[in-house]
């Protein structure tokens, strides 16, 4: 009995290292203008990047301000999404799409998915996802907004994640003497600098820059139509779609 229980768990235990195996096999790394990314093989032969960080931590004497350049030295071992940035504690009998999720102020990262034969000179279409929530709920890490099954359709599929709440929209007096004249809105700055991420970055994956789509889901759709009509977003995209959910 022992001996057959025994073998029963190491069985087991040799199919789930394969399993793990074949979903963790590693890509070579990607140098990106912020540093060397590394990302994974995922089960299906789409190649991920998950976690990627496009602006510094917006924590201490960066919270309430514009997302700042980031660099690192070595290598970002890009294997698994973050944190969804802080946010008021979802109801669960709303938004059910949203499951429970790690939370924190350190939440400035994407999530790149590319076909399995994409290289550094594909030039695949590129579409950009913003989520939705209020402005006040959301993560880039929802499995609703995974991007595996686009890319097994032959399209880069990034999604960006952005601050809620009063992290991501406080107006203040003080701050606005700070930053030049004008405060709040720190969402949609990072909504930019995730865009330009992409803009600057996306070849090396295997997409083209002169053909990105950007989209989003609810509040996402007004992080589009704003991107649409913003200056500083001028060449970052060439193309726009728009999503909205009835409820009921």
């Amino acid at each position: 009995m022992k001996a057959t229980l025994w073998g029963g768990l190491c069985a087991g235990v040799l199919l789930l290292t394969s399993a793990s195996a074949q979903v963790l096999k590693p890509l070579p790394p990607i140098r990106t203008a912020s540093g060397v990314v590394a990302g994974k093989v995922l089960a299906s032969g789409v190649k991920a990047w998950l976690g990627v960080p496009f602006a510094k931590p917006p924590v201490n004497d960066l919270r309430w301000m514009p997302p700042q350049p980031i660099a690192w030295q070595g290598v970002w071992n890009a294997d698994r999404k973050m944190p969804e940035c802080m946010q008021v504690l979802r109801p669960h009998d709303i938004n059910h799409y949203f499951g429970e999720e790690a939370t924190g102020e350190d939440c400035l990262y994407l999530n790149v998915w590319a076909p399995a034969r994409a290289t550094a000179y594909s030039k695949l279409p590129v579409i950009v996802f913003y989520y939705g929530g209020g402005g006040t709920i959301g993560s880039a890490g929802s499995g609703m907004y995974d991007g595996e099954a686009m890319a097994k359709k032959g399209a880069i599929f990034v999604n960006i994640a952005y601050r809620l709440g009063i992290l991501g929209y406080m107006a203040h007096p003080e701050l606005t003497r700070e930053q030049g004249g004008h405060s709040g809105n720190y969402a949609g700055l990072d909504q930019l600098a995730g865009l330009k991420w992409v803009h600057d970055n996306i070849a090396r994956f295997g997409g083209d820059p002169a053909h990105v789509a950007i989209t989003g889901q609810s509040a996402g759709t007004g992080a589009v139509s704003t991107l649409i009509h913003a200056p500083l977003a001028k060449g970052l995209f060439q193309q726009a779609m728009v999503e909205f959910v009835e409820d009921g």
